[in-house]
């Protein structure tokens, strides 16, 4: 994941407050999962980087990213992403026996 810009976020804190207590959940034990959505240039990907440089000491970040196909739908491009990343970082043979 690249770093963030030097420049403060603004605008975001209702947003990152709430990333922080599903993280707070998430070092409990409580599974979770985060979609973060909305139309093209309002920040999304500045959000997500913001707050996994956050917690880059604490967790692994994986990101997913859905493409603008127009009237076609891919419900689970996200997860190519994310397990592609999975697979690079920990290999091949540590994702298949995590996932059975």
């Amino acid at each position: 994941m690249a770093p963030a810009p030097s420049a403060a976020m603004v605008g975001r804190d209702a947003e990152i407050a709430g990333m922080r207590r599903l993280f707070d959940g998430v070092r409990q034990g409580v599974p979770a999962a985060l979609l973060v959505e909305g139309e093209a240039g309002i920040g999304k990907t500045r959000l997500v980087r913001e707050f996994g440089a956050e917690i880059t000491s604490a967790a692994d970040v994986h990101v997913g990213w859905c493409l603008d196909l127009g009237a076609s739908r891919a419900p689970f491009g996200p997860l190519a992403g994310i397990l592609r990343s999975l697979v690079e970082r920990l290999g091949a043979e540590r994702v298949r026996e995590a996932v059975g």
